[in-house]
């Protein structure tokens, strides 16, 4: 039992990520693809980070089943195109930062 709480949790962090993710997707790539509901993923990360109690499985795993693949398919070439920078490296120049010591 707790395997599959463990499992379910790491989903639905991924899927929050995404959701976080999708906002720095330029929208000239998201006009590319009309068919991914961009605000529903927005939406679902914001119900997962700020009302996780309101969360239904079952569409948790009918998004799994059905969108993830046509999401990747659409991200996945323009991947190089979104720049990122983590924050951590504003803050600390390179091979400074405290977790280069564990």
């Amino acid at each position: 039992m707790i395997e599959h709480e463990i499992l379910l949790d790491g989903i639905i962090l991924n899927l929050q990520i995404i959701g976080e993710s999708i906002k720095e997707i330029p929208p000239s790539i998201r006009e590319k693809y009309p068919d991914i509901p961009w605000r529903d993923i927005i939406g679902l990360r914001n119900i997962i980070s700020h009302t996780y109690y309101l969360i239904d499985i079952d569409i948790i795993w009918n998004i799994i089943e059905t969108e993830i693949q046509p999401l990747k398919t659409a991200i996945a070439p323009n991947f190089m195109q979104v720049q990122h920078q983590p924050i951590y490296s504003i803050a600390y120049p390179p091979n400074s930062h405290p977790f280069n010591s564990l």
